[in-house]
């Protein structure tokens, strides 16, 4: 089950395999040097193991994420459900797609980070390369995807700093299309009811990194 390189990452290696017969995605953390080995194995290991049960548990919440076809948190290992389509930031960078889509697209970005916040899941690493647009019987959906960083946690700060991230990759990705995040900010509000505090809270937590 080796299967074939698509990408070579900080954290892991993702390649393009088969299971049961089924094209899949195998995602192997990769050992880092700098760390005692005792200590890298259970880093590695728990996160697997997060990143699992977390894709398993905001599908209850109506987010679309590749399944898991099989975790194996002491191999670092997890084969997931290959999921085809482009991300959404291509969708987004593409002249072809309707300016409507692309505010429709956003938007929904925003509603699917209001259902993680309304669960108190911080995602850790939103942006745009990490949703995938693909198609299904009723037309098309955003899939979730990288669960890596993953956690829970009800405190603004941490919630803010989840948005923040998305924020700054998408301004410095889309700068030519600012229509798209005021899209994600109004399918956040509409779906997050404290919506308002965190990104109050994040206009304070961008005012003390920048005054620092």
């Amino acid at each position: 089950m080796k299967g074939i390189l698509i990408k070579r990452g900080a954290e892991a290696e993702l390649r393009k395999t088969t299971w049961l017969g089924k094209i899949a995605l195998k995602k192997m953390r990769v050992p880092k040097a700098y760390r005692a080995r005792e200590l890298d194995n259970e880093i590695r290991a728990q996160r697997t193991r997060q990143e699992a049960r977390a894709l398993h548990a905001v599908k209850a919440w109506g987010i679309r994420t590749p399944f898991v076809f099989e975790a194996r948190p002491k191999e670092s290992l997890l084969v997931m459900e290959w999921i085809e389509g482009k991300t959404l930031k291509e969708t987004l960078q593409d002249p072809k797609t309707p300016r409507a889509q692309k505010i429709k697209w956003c938007r929904e970005l925003g509603h699917i980070m209001g259902l993680l916040h309304a669960h108190e899941c911080v995602h850790g690493d939103l942006t745009t390369s990490n949703v995938l647009v693909r198609k299904n019987k009723r037309g098309m959906e955003l899939v979730l995807i990288d669960f890596g960083l993953a956690f829970y946690s009800h405190k603004l700060e941490d919630l803010a700093v989840d948005v923040i991230g998305l924020k700054k990759t998408y301004n410095a990705t889309h700068f030519d299309f600012p229509a798209g995040w005021n899209a994600v900010v109004k399918g956040y509000t509409r779906t997050f009811k404290n919506a308002r505090k965190v990104l109050a809270h994040m206009n304070e937590v961008e005012g003390r990194v920048r005054y620092a």
